[in-house]
């Protein structure tokens, strides 16, 4: 979706937000920032980066999973990477951005927690919280759990 302010005549200021054209079997889930403005957005069909207004699809990396309201995407600027998760009770996924364009491929190597529901980095520490598996902090030999 792109945000459009609009500014009507009485006091209030309303914000309108515009529905952007997609294919029909693709149903949106999650966003992040990217790059330069971009957009990271998830679907059932993968993740597709936009431009920052929205319109243009700049790549697609096909990730097929049924959708499910809980999927969620986080990309770390500082690994250069998508962290995915696909909804309560799936594994929990890590892609290494290849491009500019956000093309993305597997990092089997990064764990992820699986129920993966939010991702964040906080300062030097990327974040997880899984669905009832408690809260995660990365380390250099793998994840730390914080319950």
């Amino acid at each position: 979706m792109r945000y459009q302010g609009r500014n009507y005549i009485d006091e209030a200021e309303h914000n309108v937000f515009v529905s952007l054209p997609r294919p029909v079997t693709r149903h949106y889930a999650d966003i992040t920032c990217y790059i330069d403005g971009m957009i990271m957005a998830l679907s059932n069909e993968g993740v597709t980066v936009l431009s920052a207004d929205g319109e243009r699809e700049i790549s697609h990396t096909p990730i097929y999973s049924r959708f499910d309201t809980n999927m969620n995407i986080y990309y770390d600027h500082t690994s250069k990477r998508a962290y995915i998760g696909a909804g309560i009770g799936s594994a929990g996924v890590a892609m290494i951005v290849t491009d500019k364009k956000g093309t993305l491929r597997p990092d089997p190597d990064t764990i992820v927690p699986a129920g993966l529901m939010c991702a964040t980095r906080v300062g030097n520490t990327l974040c997880f919280a899984s669905d009832g598996g408690g809260l995660f902090v990365s380390t250099f030999n793998g994840l730390n759990d914080l319950h």
